[in-house]
């Protein structure tokens, strides 16, 4: 059968159209957990739109080591549909996820012909690995939920920078070495420097090509010669990078995790296999956002399927590198599946399972398998099969997209399936709360405290339910405080907090007292492992000073405004205190904070906030 650029290109656009059809009615669904927190400084940009505004947002989310700045600046043009409208979110993720299947089945196409293979079987195999990843159900979890951006990005650009560096190959291969090295050099590292702005999983961007160069057959010397430095430097790099930084990165963030490094590698050899399960024939039970209740590896032996699991990668392994030459579509999908697995899966301590790293790994996946497939794709009955596997694909999809843009639905469906999971039942809580009123949700969630005793996020959204409603009673501070003390860390408490101190200092919050609220912030200054982030130990300083200020005691305040500047310094903590002071009658006080917000300012909007509280301060101070 001959397959003509014409009906290649018609058969593409057709799967992008049908996987748009698809996703439609998901495409409404709600902003989901950290959507809020990384996205909700939108509204300062969307209200004074322009550079100034734009730096303080991309600043002020602190996505990552890196912050991701290139995956935030995606979100600006939208800043105005925020919170109100996450279908404008969901459909440039829709776009991105689109843009990525055409990218997959271009990669495909390039590895047929690098491979050998004829032009219409490798055209066939490349639309067979762009559908099956277009379509997979797993990435529903990704395309509508509106952070995740920043993994479509990475992805985007790993595909790319594979694909610049197979098109640099080409033109090596066929005579012209400069030029092709030259084009792989400058196609891959460009899309690496991007893609780390995206996100810090395009780090594995060497590794890929690496795997790519295994695969493909021997080529001549002077190529040789190039990839062992065009790959060793960036490799040599990352890992030297690794271990200067590993005790920050690595060892030190493990204290705020309830499993160690080890336990966390074990663990990773279970989920790989349950992921690899899910890109094969996905289950609706095992998809979803909710993992938090898979169980750790606390050994070789507990459970006993880690040992199991390890021993099967071992295994898998040697194989695949043993028959790379006779079967390398099966070796692709191996190598490209752990390699970019291998930031998001490997020592850095990330929670433990979630559906977007297979976003990446699933592409060079399907296209090794596809190929794999060439010569089976001749007979029929694999054909019928492929057929009935897409169709399959298809039907789950549909039913994840409808189940995202069913809220409610969604929740007790993941409530149902994960009994166990606290975000589960956070997920209900929320849910409740937009969709039936405060007081199913305030039920829902002292029935979650009772249950998960020890969790911070109940115990802080009930205790904020009774700040912002007067009607509700206030929990048991001391099971509150009890919570805060000893529970896991996170961001929840301190975003909870800081709002309802604000509903506080403007005369709401009537159910707790202001030392009863600095009471909750000693406790999470107390646990451990809210010690190990450097964010929230200046986070929690903040919060102390503010409600320091509305006690009246300003000193204290600022000593707390200076604690949270030693450990990042910037100029609004400055301006806050110094707003107190002025506010207080205190010129000299205030003055000296204006002096050190200057010297802080990184940014002209900086420089034009410190400069009209200087005016607004002279102006004080001469009618004193």
């Amino acid at each position: 059968m001959h397959i003509s650029r014409y009906w290649t290109a018609l058969a593409l656009v057709g799967t992008l159209l049908a996987t748009t059809l698809l996703y439609l009615p998901g495409v409404h669904a709600p902003f989901r957990f950290d959507d809020f927190s990384n996205l909700r400084d939108l509204a300062f940009f969307a209200s004074q739109p322009g550079w100034d505004a734009a730096r303080f947002y991309l600043e002020s989310a602190g996505a990552g080591p890196l912050g991701r700045p290139l995956s935030l600046l995606t979100f600006l043009p939208q800043a105005s549909a925020f919170p109100g409208n996450p279908a404008a979110f969901h459909w440039v993720n829709l776009i991105i996820h689109l843009v990525c299947g055409a990218l997959v089945f271009q990669l495909t196409a390039m590895l047929g012909k690098a491979l050998g293979y004829e032009k219409d079987r490798y055209l066939l195999v490349a639309l067979l690995a762009a559908a099956a990843w277009l379509m997979q159900p797993m990435f529903v979890s990704t395309v509508l939920y509106a952070v995740q951006r920043m993994a479509q990005l990475a992805t985007l650009f790993c595909l790319a920078g594979v694909i610049a560096w197979l098109h640099g190959r080409q033109i090596a291969l066929s005579g012209n070495i400069r030029r092709g090295a030259i084009l792989a050099t400058v196609g891959a590292a460009t899309c690496l420097a991007a893609g780390l702005l995206s996100k810090e999983n395009a780090a594995v961007l060497p590794l890929l090509i690496l795997v790519v160069e295994a695969i493909l057959p021997t080529v001549n010397s002077e190529w040789k010669k190039f990839r062992l430095w065009a790959l060793g430097v960036p490799l040599t790099v990352g890992l030297v990078l690794l271990a200067i930084l590993a005790e920050s990165l690595v060892i030190e963030p493990y204290a705020s995790r309830n499993f160690s490094l080890a336990e966390r590698l074990l663990t990773q050899t279970r989920v790989l296999w349950e992921y690899l399960g899910l890109l094969l024939l996905p289950v609706p039970q095992q998809l979803g956002l909710i993992a938090d209740d898979i169980a750790v590896s606390r050994g070789v032996l507990t459970p006993v399927t880690t040992l199991v699991a390890g021993l099967a990668w071992c295994v898998a392994v040697v194989i695949a590198w043993r028959y790379r030459s006779k079967q390398p579509g099966l070796a692709l999908a191996l190598f490209w599946f752990l390699a970019a697995h291998a930031v998001e899966s490997g020592p850095f301590p990330l929670e433990i399972y979630f559906e977007h790293r297979n976003y990446l790994p699933a592409a060079g996946f399907y296209a090794g398998l596809a190929l794999a497939a060439i010569q089976l794709l001749r007979r029929i009955l694999p054909r019928l099969a492929v057929a009935a596997w897409l169709l399959l694909l298809v039907t789950l999809l549909l039913g994840q997209a409808l189940l995202w843009g069913n809220p409610e639905s969604h929740a007790t469906t993941r409530l149902a399936q994960h009994p166990g999971s606290l975000r589960a039942h956070l997920f209900m809580a929320d849910t409740l709360q937009h969709q039936a009123g405060a007081e199913p949700a305030v039920e829902f969630l002292r029935r979650t405290v009772r249950k998960f005793p020890d969790a911070v996020e109940p115990a802080s959204s009930l205790v904020t339910f009774a700040c912002l409603r007067p009607d509700i009673d206030a929990p048991e501070m001391d099971r509150v405080i009890g919570a805060f003390s000893n529970g896991r860390f996170s961001y929840l408490p301190l975003s909870h907090l800081d709002r309802m101190i604000t509903v506080k200092a403007q005369d709401g919050c009537e159910n707790l007292s202001l030392d009863e609220l600095r009471s909750l912030v000693h406790a999470l200054d107390s646990n451990p492992r809210f010690h190990t982030s450097d964010k929230a130990r200046r986070y929690l300083h903040v919060l102390d000073a503010r409600l320091l200020h509305q006690q009246g005691k300003l000193d204290e305040a600022v000593k707390d405004i200076e604690a949270a500047a030693s450990i990042d310094e910037t100029s609004d903590l400055w301006l806050q205190a110094a707003w107190w002071a002025m506010d207080a009658g205190r010129i000299s006080l205030a003055e000296g904070l204006l002096d050190r917000a200057q010297e802080s300012a990184s940014s002209p909007l900086d420089q034009k906030r410190v400069t009209a509280m200087r005016e607004e301060l002279q102006r004080q101070a001469t009618t004193q």
